[in-house]
């Protein structure tokens, strides 16, 4: 998991949030207020850099920092 956290973390300072604003509860809408087109990125990015295939019924799976390490970790070993 520590990798995987590197690696996201690393993606969410590529699209500028701050290394402060990276905690296991922050929000991707509602602390790091993003919008549409940054989710659609964010989807993007986490797909690309993780090797990972998200469906749009998976898209919930995607609301906070943690939930999303939680859910990259998942699909890597086969469980979603």
């Amino acid at each position: 998991m520590q990798n995987i956290k590197i690696k996201f973390s690393r993606i969410l300072k590529y699209m500028g949030v701050s290394e402060k604003d990276i905690c296991m509860d922050t929000s991707f809408k509602k602390d790091l207020e993003f919008n549409d087109f940054q989710f659609s990125f964010l989807h993007f990015y986490i797909s690309n850099y993780f090797n990972i295939q998200i469906s749009t019924e998976e898209y919930h799976c995607i609301d906070t920092i943690g939930n999303t390490l939680i859910f990259i970790q998942e699909k890597q070993q086969g469980n979603l």
